[in-house]
Parts: structure tokens; C-alpha cells; sequence
């Protein structure tokens, strides 16, 4: 890993926002930092800044904006982040960019031939996959084909790329590649939290609320068991929109959402659940998650998926939905 450096890097998402490739990017900077890098970071205007981090924020376009997954608007945020970048480059001396998400891999790539200034890529997954899976008019060509270009030519113009899975790691045909394992749970960041929870059966279910984190199928479970058993279900998950509110208001004491939930506080709630689920459905680079659960859960359920076959027992991975229902009842009786 590089050492001794002035790093620029961009965040293509409103950092620091509570969720899990949020908390990957931190552990990264800390990573960094303890190399003796000196960090400037460009984020969107949205987010919390974190104590001892140099944040530099974009302006905010739009008052109340929590962008989840692809949107067409953070095409206007990235233009701001690369004219941010630009700036700063003008103002300081940078060794390198470092670029979390292929969106800031793109900026970078622009970056390095204005600057001539080697770029490190954060593989936080396909944008091909994160795209495609939001819209479907990305799968069909040339769609598909200008996406699948474009990330090809980001990854193999950087310097380097940081993986935290080994399925990617290994397969990358990357000469230079790092691997820092998102064991790492920030153990100094963890907070408890007075909240006093019931003494029934409690399930958690962590995520953001997009299409690959497969919620909605998820809440279908969490209807049936309900109806069967004294349990009570608690989604901790952003953005909940008002028809689901709506559709399980009925079900208030039973299936809570929690919403989003300070990462610092997030062990305090896997400590005191039966069972940690995750119903993610596509193997990305996003392993965090899964070690939180390992390290503080009583219990993991997981749909099968090349990232929880690398962490998880085999016991802990279902193969379907339906399984995982069977799963809990067995768990909970």
C-alpha cells in the first residue's frame, strides 16, 4: 500500500450516511491514514461529517435529497465533484486520487489525463450490475455494451484497486491490487445504545432499500411468521417510503422500522437480536455487513451468494426464500 502521500479522494455519495459502503470508505481512510496518507475528501453536500476527517462538500443543489443507488441527478452532483476536483488541484499537490465507486473512477480517469496524476480504484462492486439492476433499459444493448466499456477502461487505467472479497481478488487480472478485509469492525467507533428491547423472538434485517438488497420479498416473510409466531421484526433500512408504511401499519409492534440507525449504534442492535438476516441477492464487494453479523449475531441466515459461502457456515446459507422462512420458524420455536 502506498505511503507518505497526499491522496485526493472522491466520494461519489453523501458521505458519511449510515450505511455499508459508507462504513467501508471509513475503514479505507483509516486504513490510509495509518500509512501516514493525508487525506482530502470530496463528498456530495448530503451526509454527517466524522471527527478528524478533512470533508469537503459540494454545493447542495436540492434541500431534502438522500440518493440510494443510481439516480439521474447524481449526474449533475459528479460534474460538481470533478470542477470541486479540478480546484483543488490548482490549489495543492496531490500524489494520488483515490476513487471510491466506478463514478469516481470515471472523474479520476479524466483527472489523470489533465494532471497526469495515478488514480487507486475502490471496488465496491460492478456499476454495470448496480445499474442494470435499478433500471432495465441498462441490460439492453448499447445500454448494456457503453456501461460495460466504460468500466472495463476505469479499472484498467488505475494504478491499483482495493478489493475486500476474495472471489474478486483473486480473479482480478489487476498486476497491482490490495486487499484490506472488512473484518475490520471499527471497534473503537462502537457505541451502546439505551434502548430496551422486548423479550420475544427478535429479528433483524439490515440494508438499504433498493431492488438488490431484496426487501420487499423479505417483508412477505416477515408477514407470514407474525401471523404464526410471538416474534417481532425490526428493519433497520433507508428509504422507507409511505406505502410501505401504510401496507404494514398493522403491524406495528411487530415489524418496526427502525430506519437509519448511527453505524456506531448498529452492534448494540445485532448483540440483542435471535437472528440476523440478509437477503442480498447479487455477490458484490459489499462483505461488511456479513462480518458485522458474524461478530455480534447469535444467529445468520443469508441467501447463497459467492460473498456469504467466503464468510459464513454452511448452515447459515439458504438457497431460497422459501428455506430461509423455514429457517426462522425453526429458529424461533
Amino acid at each position: 500500500m502506498i505511503k507518505n502521500k497526499n491522496i485526493l479522494a472522491l466520494c461519489t455519495t453523501a458521505f458519511f450516511n449510515d450505511r455499508g459502503c459508507h462504513t467501508r470508505i471509513l475503514k479505507i481512510l483509516k486504513y490510509m491514514e495509518n500509512e501516514n496518507n493525508r487525506i482530502d475528501l470530496i463528498s456530495y453536500s448530503y451526509g454527517r461529517d466524522i471527527e478528524g476527517y478533512r470533508i469537503y462538500r459540494i454545493k447542495k443543489l436540492y434541500k431534502d435529497f438522500d440518493p440510494v443507488g443510481f439516480h439521474f441527478l447524481k449526474i449533475l452532483f459528479d460534474i460538481q465533484i470533478f470542477f470541486k476536483a479540478v480546484k483543488m488541484f490548482r490549489e495543492k499537490d496531490y500524489d494520488y486520487i483515490l476513487s471510491f465507486t466506478h463514478e469516481a473512477g470515471i472523474i479520476s480517469l479524466l483527472l489523470k489525463f489533465l494532471y497526469g496524476k495515478e488514480y487507486i480504484l475502490d471496488y465496491q462492486g460492478s456499476l454495470y450490475s448496480e445499474i442494470s439492476t435499478s433500471n432495465f433499459i441498462f441490460k439492453i444493448p448499447p445500454f448494456s455494451f457503453f456501461i460495460i466499456l466504460i468500466e472495463r477502461l476505469v479499472e484498467k487505467y488505475s494504478f491499483a484497486i482495493i478489493y475486500n472479497t476474495n472471489f474478486s481478488f483473486s480473479k482480478s487480472k489487476k498486476i497491482k491490487k490490495y486487499f484490506i478485509d472488512d473484518q475490520i469492525t471499527l471497534e473503537n467507533e462502537v457505541r451502546e445504545k439505551p434502548f430496551i428491547f422486548p423479550s420475544k423472538k427478535k429479528i433483524i434485517w439490515v440494508g438499504v432499500n433498493t431492488k438488490v438488497q431484496n426487501l420487499s420479498a423479505f417483508l412477505k416473510i416477515a408477514e407470514n411468521i407474525v401471523k404464526k409466531k410471538d416474534v417481532v421484526f425490526y428493519i433497520i433500512t433507508f428509504p422507507v417510503d409511505k406505502l410501505i408504511k401504510e401496507r404494514f401499519k398493522n403491524y406495528k409492534d411487530k415489524i418496526i422500522f427502525l430506519e437509519k440507525v448511527p453505524y456506531e449504534e448498529l452492534p448494540y442492535y445485532l448483540k440483542n437480536a435471535d437472528i440476523c438476516i440478509s437477503t442480498k441477492l447479487d455477490s458484490s464487494e459489499g462483505s461488511g455487513k456479513l462480518h458485522l453479523y458474524k461478530k455480534f449475531c447469535k444467529n445468520v441466515l443469508s441467501l447463497d451468494s459467492k460473498i456469504s459461502r467466503e464468510i459464513l457456515e454452511k448452515k447459515e446459507i439458504v438457497e431460497n426464500l422459501e428455506v430461509m422462512e423455514k429457517k426462522i420458524l425453526e429458529l424461533v420455536e
